[in-house]
């Protein structure tokens, strides 16, 4: 990985990805080895992302709806 985190769509096109049907799957990677945020309906996969912050933060909202962390802090 680049280092940029994998995107995994909540909703799909045939090029996107697939569709997430329950939110538990997501939630349930909530961990350094499997660490993945919501940020505005769309799924990140940020296992292996190098967080300019630490990944401290990323541990923080792992397995939950990031949008209002992400948008509060400037991001884009």
């Amino acid at each position: 990985m680049s280092g940029q985190p994998e995107q995994r769509n909540l909703e799909k096109t045939e090029k996107e990805g697939r569709i997430f049907t329950d939110l538990n799957e997501i939630f349930e990677h909530n961990t350094k080895d499997s660490l993945w945020v919501m940020i505005e309906c769309k799924i990140y996969d940020v296992t292996n992302f190098k967080h300019p912050g630490g990944k401290q933060i990323l541990l923080q909202n792992a397995g939950q709806d990031a949008t209002t962390q992400f948008e509060d802090i400037g991001h884009s």
